[in-house]
């Protein structure tokens, strides 16, 4: 992620984070923003003060290059992030991290994370009218081309999505439960 055109900067793909993306403290000082009170945020029930900054400018890589060479990067508009000291992040994952992406970001997107080629697309998202109408009104597994699409609730931080069990003990219809789709990444919030 670069920020208001400065350096690249290292910053988590936080897929459970309900909230808005973060940046370091240390980060935020050493590129002179104006930082405001925002109020606070809760990691595992302890509520930490935080401030926020409002960027002019925030660009993600695309992981693409042009025909010079030259990285690419997709520009986002009305990006805030609140500041907090994220060193215990760092130390957690072995190295630099100078911010999060959380779901103020990353919901403006349709999100696909391919583990095998350790990538993540962002593509602007189906609106209602363009997509095709659903043979159902109810959320259902479906698939599209090699793909499953299973729908999920995102509550509280949590990717929850509907199970059904069926095996010894179990009726034949098996049991409805709701899960928490565990998207493997290991430090979240």
């Amino acid at each position: 992620v670069r920020i208001n055109g400065g350096e690249p900067l290292n910053f988590l793909f936080d897929t459970g984070n309900a909230g808005r993306s973060l940046i370091d403290v240390s980060v935020a000082q050493k590129l002179h923003f104006d930082l405001v009170p925002s109020g606070g945020i809760s990691f595992a029930g302890i509520k930490l003060p935080t401030l926020r900054l409002n960027a002019a400018s925030c660009e993600i890589a695309s992981g693409e290059a042009d025909r010079k060479g030259t990285e690419q990067w997709r520009q986002l508009k009305d990006v805030s992030c609140d500041v907090l000291d994220l060193t215990a992040f760092s130390e957690l994952t072995g190295r630099r991290v100078d911010g999060i992406l959380g779901a103020d970001v990353i919901r403006r997107f349709v999100t696909t994370a391919d583990y095998q080629k350790q990538t993540v697309s962002f593509s602007k998202p189906v609106s209602d009218t363009q997509r095709a109408p659903s043979p159902t009104p109810t959320a259902s597994l479906s698939a599209k081309g090699n793909r499953i699409v299973m729908p999920f609730t995102l509550r509280d931080g949590w990717i929850i999505v509907k199970t059904r069990i069926v095996g010894d003990g179990w009726s034949n219809e098996g049991s409805e439960e709701e899960m928490i789709l565990d998207t493997g990444a290991a430090p979240t919030t």
